[in-house]
């Protein structure tokens, strides 16, 4: 430790060290904007896809095959297969559902229904199983949407996994904690 107990060897040692917290400071308020701003962004296509079909009931009607052309809708992070959409009507009974391609089901509570049918949009973060499977659930974020449609009251259920996101900012800290030592 000979070369610290210089000054030049100090100096060095503690620019190192400011430069080392500068960027972990950097990294982490970075990290924190980009998971923000992309939560953000997969809210907002959630909201257009439940705009999307609330159009479409207006201008069509509620008909079996209402969710098969909406559900090409791009969401960020997400898989079109992947999605779960639902109609409930006023009673809280699913009147359309998609099927996914991993034939999940949503957990929803009754008291979301019930604040949904009153008139009040929101998202939660649910569990879905696949049916017939005990395997760990996983993450969805939800939109409950409520809409009136000839005179009635229905709940749009938008599910969409939260799994892609997660990888995408699991595989960005990596990248941020790889760099800084190099850096």
């Amino acid at each position: 430790m000979k070369i610290i107990k210089t000054i030049r060897g100090q100096l060095t040692f503690y620019f190192m060290l400011i430069l080392a917290l500068i960027l972990c400071i950097f990294s982490i308020v970075l990290y924190n904007i980009f998971a923000s701003q992309s939560r953000n962004e997969l809210d907002k296509a959630i909201v257009i896809l439940a705009g999307s079909i609330k159009e479409e009931i207006r201008n069509e009607g509620i008909q079996p095959d209402l969710l098969d052309e909406i559900k090409e809708t791009y969401i960020p992070f997400s898989n079109p297969k992947q999605q779960i959409i639902e109609i409930l009507n006023d009673s809280g009974n699913s009147i359309i559902k998609s099927q996914s391609e991993s034939n999940n089901i949503l957990y929803v509570e009754k008291e979301w229904i019930q604040e949904s049918l009153k008139g009040k949009q929101f998202f939660k973060n649910t569990v879905a199983s696949i049916k017939d499977q005990e395997f760990s659930p996983s993450e969805f974020r939800i939109l409950m949407f409520p809409m009136s449609y000839d005179s009635k009251t229905f709940v749009i259920i938008i599910g969409i996994p939260l799994s892609n996101l997660e990888s995408t900012l699991s595989k960005f800290r990596i990248i941020l904690l790889i760099s800084i030592p190099i850096f």
